[in-house]
């Protein structure tokens, strides 16, 4: 017998004793294991991954748990191994002694933390007499060999992509401190889940909704002086947090999608379905009941600094008196519509209406930004959580940046060009009435598009500002850790594409919104990540962090495990509506791959390959290979809008 088949034999016989038959060993009673025998079986079964892991993944590793005790086992083993268990083909380790004794040091690390987890863990998250520095110790002596490349994109050791910045790429050292503190911080989090009875985590929460801001204003193609042009939201947010690239709003307009944020629910359900809140039905804005109101009953004192809904004021005419809505303990909004929310503008004040002049020093953005901050100074004395909701009125129309900021960005040029194969269409036979009837290229409407990037860019710079403010404030007073801020817009933008210029279109651009959330007890570590991510999702994620009980019906969905990383199928399609006037009034499903739009008036179609066009260059709708996939979505918005399209008012 050679030396090779010798130690695959070895090996087998050693897989075969360490899988753990669930009658025999689990020791499981009809409410589940103990902490110790759970903390036991997970040591076998991470031991037992190890050994199949070298055994070219023969037998199966199963403690023979059911629900949130198999949850935890299975999500601590994903933590350990990342996506090494299930490559197929499996990964050639051979050579690489020292990486295979580093991710043998791993999971033996994530088995004591879990163990200390599951039998000391207290209400307040801390785990008591947990390994500590030995962890860090074991790990820089395990783990001194540089990651070592394999195929398909992966590394040994390897983990999972919570804590795969720890790692870093092949041929770098392995971060043994910041690796030990992320799993000392999820497994205790996850250990409090396995015994079926967790108690909410209840951070801070800051919620920052910018206005019209278009998802890729974070990346690098809008740079100043070599940073990106939201350096702070970057480094202070993205830098320690989730940046989401899949993110969407259901409707790409101002007030419907401010009403989906703060509801949870599709525009067509919460009622808010147009722009001008005066025009929507008169109980449409169902107040009583939001996340303000949910969070206030959980014990939150929340704060509302910004933009409320398009011309607020005709509300608060209609209800008489300076309106506030239920829920929010401090409230100073704009009043006026967006003409005139930058300078020489008025806010409704709590019990106040206030007129800001002109002065430099009244620019709208910084007097909301200096008020949110009181009020978090003034809450963090209290004790109490809070709830922030900071929605400046930029980068919107008329596109005022404040004095200090004009000359960013300039001369022209600077910026990366906008060369997508979408900007100023050439072919747009293809296309809806409307869009075939804009402006084609020329170097004057270059230009003009040219000017909109640059102010909007420059509006966001005082929005940037704020976030470094707001995380120096936060970690001054001790409580960064245990706050989560939440970074988005409440629709995208068109730079001209498809020849638009603007929102409330179909289009990626419209659809699309940043997203970056920053909650250290489920993201320890920065990442990038790729799972859908919608504005409908916010309400329910926030009120599920803080314990609260929305008393309604949501469409969106909690992405609380999508923040640390333990969802399982995460969903890939989502509805999309709008009912802004005769053009842009349409529904719509988007998936992975496929994309297709009505509009209710011309009844026009749209279908995309967003596999094969990414850009939406070619309208598949009429090609009669297509007949089929285009009656299977008219039939699935049918099911969720029956009256479609006449159910516009």
């Amino acid at each position: 017998m050679g030396l090779g088949t010798r130690r695959g034999l070895i090996a087998g016989l050693a897989l075969a004793a360490v899988l753990v038959p669930a009658a025999a060993t689990s020791q499981v009673s009809d409410d589940g294991p103990s902490a110790k025998t759970l903390g036991r079986l997970l040591s076998r079964i991470l031991d037992c991954e190890t050994v199949r892991l070298r055994a070219e993944g023969r037998g199966v590793c199963d403690a023979g748990l059911e629900g949130p005790a198999r949850t935890f086992i299975e999500d601590s083993g994903a933590l350990a191994f990342g996506a090494l268990l299930d490559a197929d083909p499996r990964p050639d380790l051979s050579g690489l002694p020292a990486q295979q004794g580093c991710q043998r040091e791993i999971g033996r690390s994530v088995a004591r933390i879990a163990k200390a987890a599951l039998v000391g863990l207290d209400r307040s998250g801390s785990i008591r007499g947990a390994p500590g520095r030995s962890v860090v110790d074991a790990l820089a002596a395990a783990c001194e060999a540089p990651v070592a490349g394999l195929a398909a994109g992966l590394t040994l050791p390897m983990v999972g992509d919570q804590c795969a910045a720890a790692i870093g790429p092949p041929g770098e050292s392995v971060d043994a401190i910041a690796l030990a503190h992320c799993f000392e911080t999820l497994l205790p989090v996850w250990a409090d889940r396995a015994d079926g009875d967790a108690e909410p985590l209840r951070p801070n929460i800051v919620l920052i909704v910018t206005d019209d801001q278009r998802w890729d204003t974070l990346d690098d193609a809008h740079t100043r002086d070599g940073m990106p042009a939201m350096a702070a939201v970057m480094d202070r947010l993205a830098g320690s947090g989730v940046r989401f690239g899949q993110s969407f709003v259901t409707t790409p307009v101002c007030t419907p999608s401010r009403g989906s944020l703060l509801s949870g629910q599709l525009a067509h359900r919460s009622g808010l379905k147009r722009n001008i809140l005066a025009l929507n039905e008169p109980a449409a804005l169902a107040d009583h009941s939001t996340l303000a109101t949910w969070l206030q009953d959980a014990g939150y004192r929340t704060g509302h600094y910004g933009k409320y809904m398009n011309f607020y004021q005709s509300l608060r005419l209609q209800k008489g008196g300076l309106y506030v809505p239920p829920g929010w303990d401090d409230w100073r909004v704009f009043d006026a519509n967006s003409g005139g929310r930058y300078q020489s503008y008025t806010m409704v004040e709590n019990d106040r209406l206030v007129a800001y002049d002109e002065a430099e020093a009244n620019y709208s953005t910084d007097v909301i930004a200096d008020q949110a901050l009181r009020f978090i100074d003034e809450a963090i004395a209290s004790g109490d959580p809070f709830f922030v909701l900071w929605s400046p009125e930029a980068p919107h129309y008329p596109m005022i940046p404040a004095a200090r900021h004009e000359g960013l960005f300039l001369p022209f040029g600077v910026l990366s060009p906008l060369d997508t194969p979408s900007y100023f269409e050439e072919d747009v036979s293809d296309k809806p009435a409307w869009i075939r009837a804009l402006t084609p290229y020329s170097e004057l409407a270059a230009l003009a598009v040219e000017v909109i990037r640059i102010r909007q860019l420059q509006m966001l710079q005082s929005v940037d500002e704020f976030v470094d403010d707001l995380m120096d404030r936060l970690e001054a007073s001790g409580v960064a850790g245990d706050t989560i801020v939440v970074f988005t817009s409440d629709n995208g933008f068109t730079w001209a594409e498809h020849r638009w210029v603007g929102k409330a279109c179909t289009y990626e651009a419209c659809l699309r919104v940043p997203l970056v959330v920053r909650y250290p007890r489920l993201a320890p570590l920065p990442r990038a990540d790729d799972a859908l991510a919608l504005n409908i999702d916010l309400a329910p994620t926030l009120a599920e962090l803080a314990g609260a009980e929305p008393p309604i019906d949501r469409d969106g969905r909690s992405l609380v495990r999508t923040l640390d990383g333990t969802e399982r199928d995460p969903p890939e399609t989502f509805h999309f509506e709008s009912f802004a006037g005769t053009r842009f009034s349409f529904v719509g499903i988007r998936e992975a791959r496929w994309k297709f739009s009505e509009y209710a008036i011309t009844g026009e179609r749209e279908l995309y390959d967003l596999l094969e066009d990414p850009y939406e260059l070619e309208n598949l709708a009429s090609d009669p290979d297509q007949a089929a996939r285009v009656q299977a979505f008219r039939e699935r918005i049918l099911e969720r809008r029956p009256g479609w399209p006449n159910d516009l008012d």
